[in-house]
């Protein structure tokens, strides 16, 4: 029975291990287990005492581990333990230094299977609640990477949920277990050399271990390649350094078609290619002149291309040469596949930035289209403004002219009219025409008060001569008293001088706000607020009345369309907060334009 040699492995990669190990290999291989990081793993001491039992046992120890075995990779010389070898980072084993190197260069947080199997008891031994877990992470990751080895089915789901759980986006990579299988083999090849004779058998153990290590070595180098056609030249120059071969072609496979090879050397087994793509269950067929051997790259339901490798310096070694190209191979397929899928990204990446410069050209070709369309709503609503404005100058002038036409030249000649009758009256006549006499003067008189008033409602006199306070303090008493609402008149800052357009459309304002209580309100008593500052005159009516639901309410039927058309051209706001059962408050605010 062959001696058995010991590996030393954390826990998180035990299950890979275990599996990567063939059946046959199992009688000279015993796998020791230690709790890996983040769990209560061994001290160095302790770690030390673990290894040093194995070596006296086994007498070859291999130490895999990552963070777990810091301390250990400097062990003394003439010691026990001085093959121990630990390995510098378990990741390597599984998907390459390359590919880790990346990763780590990124940021990312690099998690197996069996780590994430047991992340909530990670998180705990830690100490961490899901506040603090996400500081720490967020300050020392960009985002959690698995390396997916297909060992756990659950995996992908606890990777989104510790994700989830630590606040980071992430990204599963199958990885397979063929690099650490791969590697095992090599080193059991190198503990069955120990002791070996000179043999020719001796010689090709040690060649066969030697390329077993060499192409661990430079499989950890693709897998962190970008391109496709940079990783069938890596794998090239791979099975030419392995296996020196006179013939070496790959064909890639598109449509379920074989393309031109991408090797200088023509293959000559196209009829055992097409053979082995329609036997999806058989990875390998031998070449027509027995010497090699073609090789299907990828699984039978994703075939990438077919590799033929034929006419080797010693075809003596062809078994051999096929036991370690199928597990090449699958290493291979997967640096080509991850590098197709990258490039398929990277063009898709490339398809979105173009569309969002399309789309942004559009979009910015659209806001300088609006911008125009707002520019020119800007200048038709500045030209309604002014037009508006104007009207209500119009108007304002025309009031102001009829109503001094009533008062000056009406008033004058019903004046005159007056004391033509008193004259008539003193004049011999019957009393029954000094009673006619009378009466008339009495109609002139009524007449009189009615333009005066007329005179008054068209446009006040005192607005342009005496200023908005005097006008408000002659009219609200007025409206008062004709309307039988007692009204509470309350002004601060208003003895100053106004812009004849802004008194007039205050003196407005406040007269369609008051006719509207009159109308509506249904109460006997309102407020009258006027505020003014150096930038605006504010003034508020109030009420106490039946109110109503402003937004059930349209402005065009609520008497309030008035007021804003009246204080629209001169920039003027509005604001009514009013419910049913509750009043109105009617809130009027005028800007004030700077003087000169």
């Amino acid at each position: 029975m062959a001696e058995k040699r010991c590996i030393l492995v954390c826990s998180h990669l035990s299950s890979e291990v275990a599996a990567a190990i063939s059946p046959e290999e199992r009688a000279e291989i015993a796998v020791s287990v230690f709790p890996g990081c983040g769990t209560q793993q061994p001290t160095r001491d302790e770690l030390v005492k673990m290894a040093t039992s194995c070596a006296r046992e086994f007498g070859a120890v291999l130490l895999i581990g990552g963070c777990c075995t810091t301390g250990l990779q400097e062990l003394p010389a003439g010691s026990e333990l001085s093959d121990a070898s630990p390995t510098a980072r378990c990741f390597d084993l599984i998907a390459g230094k390359a590919l880790t190197d990346f990763y780590v260069e990124q940021g990312a947080y690099l998690v197996t299977g069996g780590w994430l199997k047991c992340w909530r008891q990670h998180i705990d031994f830690l100490g961490f609640d899901q506040a603090t877990a996400r500081d720490f992470f967020r300050e020392s990751a960009s985002r959690i990477v698995l390396f997916d080895t297909g060992l756990y089915q659950r995996s992908r789901e606890h990777l989104r949920e510790f994700a989830d759980f630590v606040g980071l986006t992430h990204e599963a990579l199958p990885v397979g277990l063929d690099l650490l299988r791969l590697f095992l083999n090599g080193k059991l090849r190198e503990w069955r050399l120990e002791g070996a004779s000179e043999s020719s058998t001796g010689a090709l153990a040690r060649q066969q271990a030697a390329d077993c290590m060499m192409a661990f070595e430079l499989l950890s180098t693709m897998t962190r390649t970008r391109t496709e056609t940079e990783a069938v030249q890596q794998m090239l120059e791979l099975f030419t350094g392995l296996f020196q071969p006179k013939k070496l072609a790959y064909s890639p496979i598109a449509a379920e078609r074989i393309g031109p090879p991408l090797a200088a050397s023509a293959p000559t087994g196209a009829g055992a290619g097409e053979a082995l793509l329609s036997s999806p269950d058989t990875p390998y067929a031998w070449t027509p002149s027995d010497t090699g051997f073609i090789l299907r790259v990828g699984e039978p339901d994703d075939i990438l291309g077919l590799l033929e490798v034929d006419d080797f310096a010693f075809p003596q070694h062809k078994a051999h040469y096929l036991n370690l190209a199928l597990v090449l191979v699958k290493v291979c397929a997967m640096a080509i596949s991850n590098a197709r899928a990258y490039e398929e990204l990277q063009n898709y990446r490339d398809h979105l930035e173009r569309m969002v410069e399309i789309r942004t050209a559009e979009l910015r070709q659209a806001n300088e289209v609006l911008a125009q369309k707002v520019l020119e709503q800007q200048r038709a609503e500045d030209e309604l403004r002014t037009l508006s404005r104007q009207l209500f100058e119009v108007q304002e002038n025309e009031r102001r002219a009829i109503a001094r036409e009533l008062h000056d030249q009406v008033g004058q000649d019903l004046t005159i009219l007056t004391l033509l009758i008193d004259r008539l009256k003193r004049m011999p006549g019957t009393d029954a025409a000094a009673e006619v006499v009378q009466a008339q003067k009495e109609t002139v008189v009524n007449v009189v008060g009615r333009v005066r008033n007329l005179s008054l409602s068209l446009r006040p006199g005192m607005l342009d001569d005496l200023g908005l306070l005097a006008t408000l303090q002659w009219y609200l008493p007025d409206f008062s008293k004709k309307a039988g609402i007692q009204i509470d008149f309350q002004h601060y800052g208003m003895d100053r001088e106004f812009p004849p357009d802004i008194r007039t459309a205050a003196y407005r304002a406040i007269q369609e706000a008051l006719t509207n209580v009159l109308r509506y309100a249904q109460t006997d008593k309102a407020t009258v607020i006027a505020r003014a500052d150096t930038t605006a005159l504010a003034l508020e009516v109030k009420d106490d009345g039946v109110g109503f639901d402003p937004a059930a309410v349209s402005a065009s039927s609520s008497g309030l369309r008035g007021i804003r058309e009246r204080i629209r051209p001169f920039g003027g706001k509005m604001a009514v907060n009013s419910a049913p059962g509750q009043g109105t408050h009617l809130i009027i605010e005028l800007p004030i334009p700077p003087a000169g």
